[in-house]
């Protein structure tokens, strides 16, 4: 046993002159295939993020539908999309700041009912309301792109 801790102490010793003293250290304890850094975590997390706020906006268009909950197929899909949407939400906020994750899936659901809502025709897309859905949109690429977690 104490030879083959020398021999990996005199290869060690031998990687460390030949390829330089970070070569071992970097991935050390890595997982191939794993990133270690947490960026597939982010990415997953504003993967579902955008998901959930996309669900928003169809519980929020089917509760449109619903008439009070009167029509049981509207009924459904709202009360389907909201449980997803919240459990999207719920996972994101892990890894995202509860504040900008909140804003980014309120941002994403509010602007994608309204422009359901423009071309459904239920209401009108003047250009000052199409104006401030492109703000509100670049207010949320803006969060997204100095936010921490980036």
């Amino acid at each position: 046993m104490q030879q083959l801790l020398s021999a990996s102490l005199t290869f060690r010793l031998i990687l460390d002159s030949v390829v330089g003293n970070f070569a071992h250290y970097a991935d050390e304890g890595a997982v191939p295939a794993t990133r270690q850094d947490g960026q597939e975590r982010f990415a997953m997390a504003w993967f579902v993020l955008i998901v959930s706020g996309m669900l928003e906006a169809v519980w929020a268009t089917a509760l449109g539908y619903a008439d009070g909950f009167r029509k049981l197929i509207p009924s459904l899909v709202f009360f389907v999309a909201l449980a997803l949407s919240m459990a999207g939400l719920a996972y994101s906020v892990r890894t995202i700041s509860p504040a900008i994750a909140y804003v980014v899936w309120v941002g994403i659901g509010a602007c994608l009912t309204v422009i359901y809502a423009f071309l459904a025709g239920t209401e009108s897309a003047t250009p000052i309301k199409v104006a401030l859905i492109i703000v509100i949109i670049a207010a949320i690429a803006g969060l997204k792109l100095v936010s921490p977690e980036a």
